[in-house]
């Protein structure tokens, strides 16, 4: 009976370990948010994400996350023509702009990149033209964007042969 009950606890652990190796978790890395204060914590809720921190500015890898606006040539004619209008209005009518916003996540490695995933998303956002230089923060759905493409990065980044080697490279020296 002690011999079944020992093997079996050996057994649970030896799945156990093998279950937490499979998980991927990037090592002790610098986070650069160009984004919003929200992404960390976002982040830091998935295994994969947990040892990031903004505290260390000495370590070679980083994970960076920024949001680019790019706007499409439909949008500089709307824009362009809107605040003409709003101008001449006073400001009565909304400025209105379409562009594409670009959230992309970087993994860095002493400087050098190792890998990229970028998402894309049309807007158009309707401004006062008095109010939109002192808005900056960004709107609820673009927010829920934001939050919906961490499950897809952290998929990807599972996946990527790239980031595997350079689990199995720090693991080798530090673990």
């Amino acid at each position: 009976m002690k011999k079944v009950l020992i093997l079996s606890v050996i057994a649970f652990l030896m799945v156990t370990s093998l279950h937490v190796k499979a998980s991927l978790v990037l090592p002790p890395a610098q986070f650069i948010n160009i984004v919003d204060d929200f992404l960390m914590d976002e982040l830091k809720a998935y295994p994969m994400f947990a040892d990031i921190s903004a505290e260390l500015p000495g370590s070679p890898i980083k994970v960076v996350a920024y949001l680019e606006q790019d706007t499409t040539s439909g949008g500089a004619a709307a824009e362009a023509t809107s605040i003409l209008l709003s101008a001449s209005t006073l400001g009565i009518l909304p400025v209105v702009s379409n562009k594409d916003l670009k959230l992309s996540y970087r993994i860095l490695v002493n400087g050098q990149l190792l890998t990229e995933y970028s998402f894309i998303k049309n807007v158009t956002e309707s401004d006062n033209i008095w109010l939109a230089q002192y808005d900056r923060k960004l709107d609820k759905d673009i927010v829920t964007w934001v939050k919906s493409t961490i499950p897809e990065v952290v998929s990807k980044l599972s996946n990527d042969a790239k980031v595997k080697a350079l689990l199995d490279e720090y693991n080798f020296y530090f673990e």
